[in-house]
């Protein structure tokens, strides 16, 4: 990453870096950057990471997040607003799905992928609603 914080001196920025997981001072970061009116781009690989900023993020925000090329990969830029936005209601359960799918690591759920069970419970209105009152009622 040494390139991206050659890039980043040349312009008058403010830089984080933490050692190991640092996701949550990420997100942390990130929206305090944004709640100053600083327009902020979080540059990382992890898909923590972006679940994180999906769910804590507000959703008038202008946030990106830039996923670097990786191997055959092309590098992919992600707007939090739109995806907030794309998977509406979902964002209120997104953590659980993703934490059930075994977040980073193997799928939790026996031979499916993060994606498809996303969409399974995507259909499923009458499980959202249930969940967001329960969580209300709490």
């Amino acid at each position: 990453m040494n390139s991206i914080f050659d890039v980043v001196d040349c312009y008058v920025v403010e830089e984080h870096q933490a050692k190991g997981d640092a996701d949550t001072i990420i997100v942390c970061t990130v929206i305090d950057e944004e709640e100053k009116g600083f327009g902020a781009t979080v540059i990382g690989d992890d898909s923590n990471l972006l679940v994180l900023l999906i769910i804590h993020v507000p959703a008038n925000n202008q946030l990106k997040m830039v996923m670097p090329k990786k191997g055959n990969q092309q590098e992919k830029v992600h707007s939090i607003r739109d995806i907030q936005r794309g998977i509406g209601q979902m964002k209120n359960v997104l953590l659980v799905i993703y934490a059930f799918t075994g977040c980073d690591t193997v799928s939790a759920i026996y031979r499916k992928g993060k994606i498809v069970t996303f969409k399974k419970f995507k259909p499923t209105r009458s499980f959202l609603r249930r969940f967001l009152d329960s969580m209300i009622q709490t």
